[in-house]
């Protein structure tokens, strides 16, 4: 049940979250034409494709603890990339990271391709993107060559000290050579995105304010914060709307939360309406913010409470799973 409550955050916020999702752009499709920006302000598109022998599209993300991983191998594939007259473009897609975030992230990995911060999230719907890992390989004309993951390296609960297979650049060597590559799509562990239409709900009294931010704060906002252990904020609606799908995968299947000293009379507070009801998608409603949890601080910037006896403890289970993904 403890694992339960988090998920109730997710159905107020509208969101049915199939547990696999097929996109409907495969290899062998043509990718939509799409502008964009760089960070230093420069225009794009994909159409500049055909100024390459192909292009490679690399999703990221600076606060994913697997793309956080993966990208100094991507900024070792670089050279290895434009050897075969293939540019790369990194494309972070998510609203609630910063210019700054992401400039930092790939500076410190020593990418130097082009950067684009997707803020408005078009050129990941084009592309119909599913997680912050996933890389596209575009031929010259826009067909889709290759979709998944960059190498078999890095995964949610692994990491390898080397990869066995660079994926990529296998799909690069067989665009070159004008043959299919040997796998034209492959998954790619990593934060999940939610980019696709959200469904007709069933309409609710519930709100985030009210409702689900008070759970959010009980079981996730303690590391879940600026300055928190986790490497994500969980205290905004902005925050826990686009971390849906990722929420509702480590919940579901029991990674977090991983502290298990939670009190059992916490789950159910007085005046609870209850998890059958809560288990229907409603439409993503904020609410008030007058309706929100009083706690010190504010409700973006709680402090910790540590040893508070109506607080959860960050437990040491918490911080040893931290480390392993950071």
């Amino acid at each position: 049940m403890v694992r339960l409550l988090p998920l109730l955050g997710l159905a107020c916020l509208g969101l049915t979250l199939p547990a696999a999702e097929t996109p409907s752009l495969l290899p062998g499709r043509q990718v939509p034409d799409v502008a964009f920006t760089d960070l230093a302000g420069k225009p794009h598109r994909t159409a500049d494709a055909s100024r390459y022998a192909g292009m490679a599209i690399a999703l990221s993300s600076s606060t994913c603890p697997v793309s956080k991983r993966q990208m100094p191998s991507l900024a070792k594939l670089e050279q290895e990339l434009s050897n075969r007259g293939i540019a790369l473009l990194v494309l972070n897609p998510m609203k609630t990271e910063t210019d700054d975030e992401i400039r930092a992230q790939v500076t410190a990995a020593g990418v130097r391709s082009t950067v684009c911060h997707d803020a408005t999230q078009a050129v990941a719907r084009a592309l119909q993107a599913r997680t912050t890992t996933e890389v596209f390989l575009l031929a010259p004309d826009r067909t889709l060559v290759y979709r998944g993951a960059l190498d078999d390296q890095y995964g949610v609960t692994f990491s390898r000290e080397a990869p066995t297979v660079s994926h990529l650049l296998e799909a690069a060597d067989a665009l070159k050579a004008g043959r299919k590559p040997l796998r034209a799509m492959t998954s790619a562990p990593g934060c999940e995105l939610d980019l696709g239409p959200r469904p007709n709900a069933a309409p609710t009294t519930l709100t985030y304010h009210r409702d689900v931010a008070r759970i959010l704060q009980q079981h996730c906002v303690d590391c879940h914060r600026p300055e928190g252990i986790a490497p994500f904020r969980l205290d905004t609606a902005a925050a826990v709307t686009e971390r849906a799908k990722t929420i509702r995968r480590v919940v579901t299947e029991g990674q977090m939360p991983p502290c298990q000293r939670l009190r059992p009379a916490r789950l159910r507070p007085p005046g609870s309406t209850g998890l059958a009801r809560l288990r229907r998608p409603p439409p993503g409603r904020p609410g008030r913010r007058a309706q929100a949890p009083d706690l010190p601080g504010g409700l973006e910037h709680r402090p910790t409470r540590r040893g508070a006896t109506d607080q959860p403890a960050a437990c040491d289970q918490g911080r040893r799973l931290h480390a392993l993904r950071a």
